[in-house]
This record gives C-alpha cells, structure tokens and sequence, in this order.
C-alpha cells in the first residue's frame, strides 16, 4: 500500500476515532463521580509508561524483521509483554489505592487482562504497520474507542467499576479481530519461553540504545502527567484527564495517521539520504502550520469550548489547556524525529538527548515543589524547556542528515 492511501485509511479512521472520543469526554463528565474520573486519568497516564517497560520499545523492530524471523519475534513481544503485565498490574492496583480510590479486591483480576490488551494491541499495531495493512490498522481504531463508548454508556451505573470493565472490553474485543487476522502469531507464544527469551534479549542486545530513548522518552513527555498523579487532588486528576484527551485531539489525530506510515517510508528509504531529507522537511513544516492553527484555536476558544464539550464545573480544565498547549506544538512539530532517528541507525544521539533530559527535568520539579509554584506555573515553566529542547533534538537531526554521505 502506497504512503499516501495508508495515511488516508489511518487519518480517516483517527478523525472518526477522536469525534468518538469527544463524544465520549461530555458524557463522562455528566455521568461518572470525580473518583471515578480521576482513577481512569491514573491508569491512562500510567499505562503510557508500562506500554514502554513491558517491551523496551522493541516492537518498533517487527517493521524491519525478514519473514523467516518475524513471528517467532512478534510471539516473543507477547509473551514479554503478558509477564510484565502480571507485574505492572500489582503497582497499578497499589497506586489506585494509594491516591484514595476505593477498589474492591477483585479489580486486579480486571487491571491485569486490560493491562494484557493494551500491550498486545501496540504490538499488534507494528504487526499491521509492517504488513502495510492500514485498513486493519483503521478497524482496530475505530472497534476500541466504539466500545469504549458503548460499554460506558451501559455501565454508568457502576461507576469505578463500570470504567474499568470498558477498558478491559475496549482491548480485548478489537484483539480478537487481530488475532483472526493474523492467526499464526497466536499459536504458540507460551511454548519455547528459553529461545523466545535468547531472541529478545540478543535484539535488545544489538537495540538497546532505542530502548533506553524510549524509556526515557516517555518519562519526559509524560512528565508533567506523573507530576500531576503524584502531587495534586483527585479534581485536578480528573481535570487533567479531560485536558489531555481534547488537547491530545490534534496530536492523535496527526501522529496517528503519520507515525506508522512516515515510519515504513523512512525504513524503506532509509539509503537514500536526500530523498529522507526532503521527506522530513516537508512533514515537519506541514505540521508546523497545523500546530500553530491548532494553538491559536485553543488559545481563543478555549474557555468555552472547555464549557460546551463537559459543562459547567470543569474551569480547571481550561486553565491547564491554556497552560499546556505549547508542550502539544512542540510533540506535534516533532512527530516524525524519533521515526527517522530509528531508520537511520542514530539512535545512540537520541538516547544520549533523553538522559541528559530528566534529571533537568526533575530539577525543574523539585524546583517547583520547594518554591510551592502552582500547577500552572509548572506546566509553563516545562513548556519553555519543552520548546528549546525539541529545537535541539530537530536541528541535531538536520546536522546527521546533512553530513550522512561525507
């Protein structure tokens, strides 16, 4: 399938997907308590950084695989993945009961099957990218926010619980698809645990700058959400929450249709230098002029699309979208970096880039913790290092594309 109808198949089913979404945001907000609201927003946040230390972004390597390797690899990211989720289930559950919401003790027996879904669905989506199949890529899409939706509607009544079983359908159910598709990466996973085992770890071996990077990237892009799920109430919680699927509209909508897309061209090109080049610019000044747009949009209609969108009640919301929306200009302008880093084999730049990045970051927190700086003046004061440090990591990229033949 050619670049541009899998961008078309991923962009259309992302539009319909985030319409679901918002469709979605209002009736949480009308029928789900702030308890409620701020538990999905923790396992959400969460689930972002477990997505990274399940795999060790090592799904990322199913595009460039050969056809002799590549099931017995995609089986072996999912048998990773369903003992990590064991793990990672334990600390969700521990952390949901730290922050003051009451679950019962069956809900692990729910966190680890969703925990389980969400891994084995972004394994899945490099499965698909690799194939060049976006159309199926599209159905998953549009299958896990539909029934994201309807199984909320149907639960309202049961609240935390409610929630938590529509995020456990919302995975399983558009797996099922998956695995129907592609019914020889399903058979066999648990068996040869030792040889799956030496495959994975001689790949994260050979990859483990692009592991660490992505470990430490999402650190750093999900740094302000970590801040928020350890220092602030459950109301800025679940605020948060709300901010982040609306401002993350925009970037779900471009990164989706481009990520997986812009990433197969680039691996297929990677030789040709001057044709990557070209391709990079171009992608990253469109998405310039449409995070700017984006920018002002928010910035002049924030406030009462906030009020349009969950009612009265959430002015919290608006104050964080104002304050945010400038790190979202930055992740959007930069989607493609990581894509193109990974396909020239310069990971070992961007790993060294991330590392330098947190303790910086964790300098500004503590800074911001001892000074008692609200959490608006935080989400500001990361959004100017956010700017200077996407500068960086771009003009960097230039500088190794520029001089790659000489």
């Amino acid at each position: 399938m050619s670049v541009i109808k899998g961008v078309v198949w991923v962009f259309s089913a992302t539009i319909l997907t985030q319409l679901i979404n918002l469709i979605t945001l209002p009736y949480i907000s009308r029928q789900y308590d702030e308890s409620a609201i701020s538990s999905i927003g923790i396992i959400t946040s969460v689930l972002t950084l477990f997505l990274i230390f399940s795999s060790f972004r090592l799904e990322f390597f199913i595009v460039k695989k050969d056809e002799a390797l590549v099931a017995r690899f995609t089986q072996s990211l999912f048998l990773l993945t369903a003992f990590a989720a064991v793990i990672y289930s334990f600390f969700l559950l521990g952390y949901l009961v730290y922050k003051g919401i009451e679950l019962s003790w069956y809900s692990y027996f729910l966190l680890l099957p969703y925990l389980i879904g969400a891994f084995w669905q972004n394994i899945a989506t490099f499965t698909i990218t690799r194939s060049g199949h976006f159309h199926q890529l599209a159905f998953l899409k549009i299958a896990r926010a539909s029934v994201l939706l309807a199984m909320m509607y149907l639960l309202n009544t049961f609240q935390l619980f409610g929630i938590i079983w529509s995020l456990v359908a919302s995975v399983i159910l558009p797996l099922c698809f998956y695995f129907y598709w592609y019914k020889q990466e399903l058979f066999g996973i648990f068996t040869g645990i030792h040889e799956k085992f030496l495959l994975l770890k001689n790949d994260l071996f050979k990859n483990y700058h692009a592991a660490i990077q992505a470990m430490f990237n999402v650190v750093n892009v999900q740094f302000v959400a970590f801040y928020i799920i350890s220092f602030e109430s459950q109301k800025i919680i679940a605020s948060y929450f709300f901010m982040e699927k609306i401002l993350n509209a925009p970037l779900n909508l471009l990164a989706s249709s481009l990520r997986q897309v812009i990433y197969k061209h680039f691996v297929d090109n990677k030789n040709n230098t001057k044709k990557l080049l070209k391709s990079y610019f171009l992608t990253q000044l469109v998405l310039f002029f449409a995070s700017l747009l984006m920018a002002l949009i928010i910035l002049s209609l924030g406030t009462e699309l906030i009020n349009f969108i969950l009612g009265d009640g959430w002015n919290e919301v608006a104050l964080l979208l104002n304050a945010y929306v400038f790190i979202i200009v930055m992740q959007i302008i930069n989607i493609p970096c990581t894509s193109l880093y990974l396909s020239i084999d310069k990971m070992n730049v961007m790993s060294h880039l991330e590392t330098a990045l947190l303790p910086i970051k964790v300098l500004i927190a503590i800074y911001s913790i001892m000074n008692e700086m609200d959490i608006y003046s935080f989400i500001k004061l990361s959004s100017v290092f956010v700017v200077i440090y996407y500068s960086i990591v771009s003009s960097i990229l230039y500088y190794l594309l520029l001089n790659r033949d000489k």
